[in-house]
Order: structure tokens, then C-alpha cells, then sequence
């Protein structure tokens, strides 16, 4: 699996969370506002599968324990170059529809997704999303 850094993304689309543009549907809207991303198709461009990468610091000296929590159209989820989910079965587009745990080690970790056009992901300390 390949680790991300910043030069080997130079050529990626960038991308921030919340989404700027408001959503017609209030439900939407709320999502959106929650952190959904909704229109990767409109705002990285064409497609129906994507991946994205984040880096996420722990700046402990020990590993620490993590709930990922998934929603929407969110596919898998590697952490640091290892598989931690993949999206088997439905059963809601809610946001923590899933929850994975984990364990970040210190300093930089990096998270990959698979996600279709809307998804959510959230890494918590605890059984909240």
C-alpha cells in the first residue's frame, strides 16, 4: 500500500470540509455543516469512485486509541498503509453508521479513503461522532 507525504500529493485536487456552497435540502444543508462532503463530483471533478488522504498527528509518545465513524457513500478506510474497513453491507448513510477502532501511533498518521460522490468520516477519542 502506498503512504502519502506531501510531495507525492503535490498533483491532487484539494479539498476542505465543511463544503462552502449551502445545500438546497435543509436536510442537506445540516449534513453539510456537520462535515459531509457532498459534491466531490462537482468540486474535485467527474467520477463516481474517489480517494482522498489526511494526515492526522498524535502528539503523544504513546499510541492512542481512535473511533473512525463512517457515513454516506464511504467506501474503506486505510490507516497508515493497513486496511481497517471496508464497506460490506448498507445499512444507512447516517453519520457513525459505522465504527472502527484503531490505534494512531506518534507523530504523523495517514488516513486514505475510498469514498463515492458523498461521505463522512470522523475520528473521535470515544463512542461520539
Amino acid at each position: 500500500m502506498w503512504l502519502a507525504d506531501e510531495k507525492s500529493l503535490a498533483a491532487w485536487t484539494k479539498y476542505s470540509l465543511p463544503e462552502t456552497e449551502k445545500q438546497e435540502r435543509p436536510w442537506l444543508e445540516q449534513e453539510r455543516q456537520c462535515g459531509f462532503g457532498l459534491t466531490l463530483d462537482k468540486l474535485v471533478g467527474a467520477g463516481k469512485l474517489f480517494q482522498g488522504v489526511a494526515f492526522m498527528e498524535n502528539l503523544n509518545a504513546t499510541p492512542q486509541s481512535v473511533q473512525f465513524n463512517t457515513g454516506a457513500q464511504l467506501q474503506g478506510i486505510w490507516l497508515n498503509g493497513e486496511r481497517i474497513y471496508k464497506h460490506e453491507k448498507w445499512h444507512g448513510w447516517h453519520a457513525g453508521r459505522d465504527r472502527i477502532s484503531a490505534g494512531l501511533k506518534p507523530g504523523r498518521n495517514v488516513v486514505l479513503i475510498e469514498s463515492g460522490t458523498q461521505f463522512f468520516l470522523s475520528a473521535t477519542p470515544g463512542n461520539e461522532w
